[in-house]
């Protein structure tokens, strides 16, 4: 079976078929996902089931619409590497005789001495500027006589073009300083506008600023935990901890995750997965839960258990600047966690003792369909599952028979007490692998 790596979307004919010559697909041939073919453009077969991959009909059409591409569609096909006459903008910015962002009015002494920052020196004012956002600094200047009159130096100029600034999508700037970083700020303002590969300039680095953000999280950290093989990452057939794991009967909590041979159009994809054994029931005196940033939200991206004799066991990628600690008692052994679970992975986690109370959440839980993975003994193993970068799956030991709707399924907006006795008719058990949460309304009580 043959998959398209973006999407996953199996191609289950022959590859000498006609269609697979019209369609430009990234695929991959048996388990090397990372050696790729790209194949040829065209469109989509008409009696395709897979109606979300979107390719215009005719082979010269650029979109997909009949009322053809929107307004911003020049933008799009512009190229955002090459900005016609921004060499020439940065050579030929010289210097300007007159600061035009000054403001032309001559405060009385009166109104200058009644600025409280006219207490500063005009250094730190010149500092103070360099630090704020341009925004910031017009409303300054229009609040402050000391500020309205504070000429700018080019040190402040220059500074809207680092990273965070407006102009920070023009590295070139920096292989050749213009003479005057005031008057190139003032030109781009000017020349700048309509000019659709300078909008696709600034569209595409912010993209690749949020992209460049989460990879570099990722700089000189391991998914730790014994590893147990994936289709995305084999170990060897004979490895011990590959045959314990599969003595285990694991018990699940996982929400959107495709697996191997399915559509991957939203969700997450298992890459990795860990686990950790135990000779008996662990007894855990901290969890430390560790995150990372993602243009998704916050994720949690794995956690440290230490036990009553002050021994790590440690799951997934760690993130030292982005833990959270869960306090624990060795004496109350946990008997599970329960999940806050979001469609591209886990938000938030918290530890659930015997008799169902919790302790202690970390991460984010309001909003967010929860999962209470309990078995009804203490923990003896537990396995991870992580995509690139974050958790996506947890599983513990069981029992067998030992799911119950209250431990098996998604709950929203929060998991209903144990003792509720769920005795509808046939039929009313949530799905098996369904994403959406079981809603409770509970009647009675304080509120009616």
């Amino acid at each position: 079976m043959k998959y398209c790596t973006l999407c996953g979307i199996p191609f289950t004919r022959s590859l000498n078929e006609e269609w697979i010559e019209n369609v430009r697909a990234i695929w991959i041939e048996g388990t090397g996902w990372n050696r790729t073919a790209v194949s040829g453009v065209g469109r989509w077969g008409e009696y395709d089931d897979d109606s979300y991959v979107n390719l215009p009909a005719d082979r010269q059409s650029h979109y997909d619409r009949e009322s053809g591409p929107g307004p911003a569609v020049e933008v799009l096909r512009s190229d955002p590497y090459h900005v016609p006459g921004l060499v020439n903008a940065i050579e030929g910015a010289a210097r300007l005789q007159n600061d035009v962002f000054l403001s032309r009015l001559e405060p009385t002494v009166q109104s200058l001495k009644n600025d409280s920052f006219s207490r500063l020196v005009p250094e730190l004012l010149q500092n103070i500027v360099t630090l704020l956002p341009t925004s910031d600094v017009h409303s300054l200047r229009l609040a402050s006589p000391v500020f309205a009159t504070l000429e700018l130096p080019e040190r402040f100029w220059a500074s809207r073009f680092q990273p965070g600034r407006e102009y920070d999508h023009l590295p070139e700037v920096h292989d050749r300083p213009p003479q005057s970083w005031r008057a190139l700020y003032h030109s781009l303002r000017i020349w700048t506008r309509g000019i659709p590969s300078m909008a696709n300039r600034k569209r595409v680095w912010g993209l690749a600023k949020r992209l460049q953000a989460t990879l570099s999280q990722l700089d000189g950290v391991s998914c730790k935990g014994d590893p147990l093989g994936t289709w995305f990452e084999t170990i060897s057939d004979g490895s011990d901890q590959n045959i314990h794991a599969a003595d285990v009967s694991w018990h699940t909590a996982s929400r959107a995750v495709a697996h191997l041979g399915k559509s991957f159009f939203y969700g997450s994809r298992v890459l990795r997965a860990r686990a950790l054994q135990f000779s008996e029931p662990v007894k855990l005196r901290e969890m430390s839960v560790s995150f990372v940033d993602t243009a998704a939200g916050r994720f949690i991206s794995g956690f440290n258990m230490i036990d009553e004799h002050n021994r790590s066991h440690v799951l997934g990628y760690q993130h030292e600047k982005t833990m959270s600690r869960i306090s624990l008692s060795p004496d109350e052994p946990i008997q599970g966690w329960e999940l806050a679970m979001d469609l591209c992975g886990i938000k938030g986690i918290a530890a659930v003792r015997g008799d169902g109370t919790l302790i202690g959440w970390a991460g984010e839980s309001a909003g967010v369909p929860r999962w209470r993975l309990k078995g009804s003994q203490g923990v003896s193993a537990v396995k991870a599952e992580f995509d690139a970068l974050k958790l996506v799956s947890l599983s513990r030991d069981k029992l067998p028979n030992q799911e119950t709707w209250l431990n098996d399924c998604l709950w929203y907006p929060e998991v209903p007490r144990e003792g509720l006795l769920f005795n509808g008719s046939r039929g009313d058990e949530p799905r098996a692998k369904y994403n959406l949460p079981v809603t409770t309304v509970l009647f009675g009580g304080s509120d009616g």
